[in-house]
């Protein structure tokens, strides 16, 4: 006989190869070649079968990655649009914010009518004193609503916006990450009345120093414009002060 692994010429007595030691006999099976042939092939199967579920998971992780691109775009756009949503806080001029120059015409205005009296200015005297003041009057008030329909200021999480014109309206977005310092001023007057000035530098292209003139409870104001800044910063991880 024919050992089936080596090929020798073997003889009919022998349970073992004498060469290769291939086991001739006694298994319920030809010989171990053809075990080793079927164990072989197992292998190559579940390689294969390996491979297949690797290219599929692949695939998979193809599709997934492109649909997750694809929505997520939407959905980080819908996250913005959503933050832009939120109002920290609004603000416009305050009358309270000329409280300075009304106290100043109005001392002014006192002072002039007592000279007035006190040299006895007649009847013209009077008229073009009239109508002085109230020019001087119609003036101030032209000048808060000018202040006041001009400039509107709105916070968000993420952006400052500016909306500037009376006429015709323009809007400057500041994102909150490019806001450096901010600073507040206030005299005497104006913190009797909690008005002031915010006074925003950033490295915005289009408004690299913001001034908000006579802003209400302006240090609210100001607290909120710098807890949204410091936070914003934190949130990408960067420091306040190094910046």
């Amino acid at each position: 006989m024919r050992c089936p692994q080596c090929d020798a010429e073997i003889s009919d007595q022998f349970l073992y190869c004498p060469k290769c030691g291939e086991r001739l006999r006694g298994l319920g099976a030809e010989s171990f070649a053809e075990l080793r042939e079927n164990a072989s092939q197992v292998p190559e199967a579940k390689t294969s079968a390996g491979l297949s579920r690797a290219a599929a998971s692949r695939e998979d992780a193809a599709r997934r990655s492109t649909s997750g691109g694809l929505t997520q775009a939407p959905a980080s756009a819908a996250a913005v649009k959503s933050s832009d949503a939120v109002t920290l806080w609004e603000g416009r001029f305050s009358l309270r914010g000329m409280i300075d120059a009304i106290a100043v015409s109005g001392l002014a205005s006192v002072a002039v009518v007592a000279v007035a009296i006190w040299r006895g200015w007649g009847l013209m005297g009077w008229v073009l004193l009239g109508c002085c003041l109230i020019g001087l009057w119609l003036w101030l008030f032209l000048l808060y609503l000018c202040r006041r329909l001009r400039h509107y200021y709105r916070l968000t999480p993420e952006t400052f916006f500016h909306q500037r014109g009376l006429l015709i309206k323009s809007t400057s977005p500041i994102e909150i990450i490019r806001i450096d310092d901010i600073a507040l001023h206030q005299t005497i007057l104006q913190r009797l009345l909690n008005v002031g000035t915010i006074r925003i530098l950033s490295n915005d292209t289009t408004d690299p120093v913001l001034v908000l003139k006579g802003i209400p409870d302006v240090q609210k104001a100001f607290a909120v414009i710098d807890q949204a800044r410091r936070a914003e910063r934190r949130r990408r991880a960067l420091r306040v002060d190094s910046v």
